[in-house]
């Protein structure tokens, strides 16, 4: 996995969601928030969407969603937009598809560890991105392999996030998402 598809501190600045938009016409991950917070079950959050553009940002953020926005945008951004709301966008590059995937598997698992569900404009967790990455470094990859690993490491997610390569939050999310009971 190219590290620049992990360093999450490259993000551009935020900017309003318009045509014209100087967004580059490259592979990455996006962020789209509101004016308002979001009540969300554990915090709030302006954050609507997080998603990721394969192959462009720039088709993306500024040609479906302006030009096409009826079509492209998602029930959450149209209801904001509605109401009066503005959007603003954020977005990091990452050089290829699989790590834009996988980056944005990696930020939906950390906004639902810290809020405990997804971002109102994301439906479900990209968890196969996670499992082809993971799969890359270790082999075939199931609920199996990870009950094993957590009763090889006493239920410890982290140590087993260690062995795995990921934040540890991939793994407290895994094990939610399968629903495997630790001690």
């Amino acid at each position: 996995m190219n590290n620049q598809a992990l360093n999450r501190d490259k993000w551009s600045s935020w900017h309003r969601i318009n045509p014209d938009a100087a967004v580059p016409d490259e592979t990455g991950v996006y962020e789209i928030r509101t004016d308002f917070e979001f009540a969300r079950l554990r915090g709030s959050s302006p954050l609507v969407t997080i998603g990721s553009a394969v192959p462009s940002l720039r088709k993306r953020l500024c040609e479906q969603r302006c030009r096409s926005a009826v079509r492209y945008q998602n029930r959450a951004e149209k209801w904001i937009v509605q109401a009066g709301h503005t959007l603003e966008f954020r977005y990091t590059t990452t050089g290829s598809g699989a790590a834009a995937r996988y980056l944005e598997a990696l930020r939906l698992m950390e906004y639902e560890n810290e809020h405990w569900e997804l971002p109102p404009g994301n439906e479900a967790l990209p968890i196969t991105a996670i499992r082809r990455h993971i799969e890359q470094r270790h082999g075939r990859f199931t609920e199996r392999t990870l009950r094993d690993l957590l009763a090889e490491h006493h239920g410890t997610a982290d140590k087993v996030a260690g062995v795995l390569g990921v934040p540890s939050y991939v793994v407290e999310n895994l094990v939610v998402y399968w629903g495997i009971v630790t001690t």
